[in-house]
């Protein structure tokens, strides 16, 4: 099981390649730009999501989903379906 908002920023970034934090924390319901910081360096930490600025001081994330990520979205939706 993933977490709620974990799954909600992987479906966003399926079709949203390359968005920042505050445009994922807006598009999955997040205020709070710590909490959004937090939530996307849990989820690079789990190989979920990439951030294709990583070293680009002052420029915005630019935030993509893995290869892994799209193979656990892949997953979760294949058993929603057959549930």
């Amino acid at each position: 099981m993933l977490a709620p908002r974990r799954h909600e920023a992987l479906i966003y970034l399926a079709t949203h390649s390359n968005s920042s934090n505050s445009e994922i924390a807006d598009a999955i319901g997040i205020s709070d730009q710590g909490q959004a910081s937090r939530l996307l360096a849990r989820m690079e930490d789990l190989g979920l999501i990439q951030n294709r600025n990583p070293y680009n001081h002052g420029a915005a994330n630019a935030w993509q989903i893995t290869r892994d990520g799209r193979r656990l979205l892949h997953a979760l939706e294949s058993h929603d379906e057959r549930a």
